[in-house]
């Protein structure tokens, strides 16, 4: 991008594109922390999503992480 336009275009075009940082909920963070530290296996992976998501009583349907753990759970 900086080759194929001027200082100016290139910063205002990705000053124009940053994007908020998105917080997750504690929830969110404690899965993404455990399957960080499990196996690639499906197993493991399994056993850690029943352990961590399971036991902390969260509540899929009214968790504002719904979307998130769906698509986790699916590319698992």
């Amino acid at each position: 991008l900086k080759e194929e336009t001027s200082i100016d275009k290139s910063d205002s075009i990705i000053e124009a594109t940053k994007m908020d940082p998105i917080l997750m909920s504690d929830h969110a963070n404690n899965l993404i922390n455990a399957l960080n530290d499990t196996p690639l296996s499906v197993k493991a992976l399994f056993q850690t999503l029943y352990s961590v998501v399971f036991h902390q009583d969260l509540d899929f349907v009214i968790n504002s992480d719904a979307g998130f753990m769906e698509v986790t759970i699916r590319h698992l």
